[in-house]
């Protein structure tokens, strides 16, 4: 009776992942002198036992290593060289696109001053008002931080 009630409890053990690879044996020696399948752990050990068997006789063809080691360097080479162009040529177009507009009338650099400060300013104004309204949300996140 000793027995059943220590593998009753191993088998506790065992669903919940805390067994060791000894305790595991045991389990396995004794379900699998055991021929009730009608138990699911019969069942899973005998499943287990049978797994073992089965093994892969099919063959495996590992890919082969270029033979042609240059190749590969060149083409990495080339690579490289590619990208290197492309980003000068990149940037080439975008100092080209960087015109500078010289004004030399005052009154009309000032009129143009004033008006990219009214731009930012109602720009700057809505972004403050988007803070604002995140920031009276905020203290309702606190409630489901634990």
């Amino acid at each position: 009776m000793k027995e059943v009630k220590n593998i009753a409890s191993l088998t506790e053990k065992y669903w919940a992942g805390a067994t060791t690879l000894k305790e595991e044996q045991i389990l396995r020696d004794h379900y699998s002198s055991k021929r009730d399948i009608s138990s699911p752990e019969s069942a899973l050990f005998s499943f287990m036992k049978q797994e073992q068997t089965v093994t892969y006789s099919k063959t495996v063809q590992m890919p082969q290593a270029s033979k042609n080691r240059w190749t590969m360097k060149l083409l990495s080479i080339a690579a490289v060289g590619l990208v290197l162009m492309v980003s000068w040529f990149g940037m080439n177009q975008m100092n080209k696109a960087n015109n500078e507009v010289v004004i030399d009338d005052p009154e009309l650099a000032m009129e143009i001053t004033k008006e990219a400060f009214a731009l930012l300013n109602g720009k700057m104004g809505k972004s403050k008002a988007v803070i604002r309204e995140n920031i009276a949300h905020l203290d309702k996140t606190f409630i489901f931080k634990n």
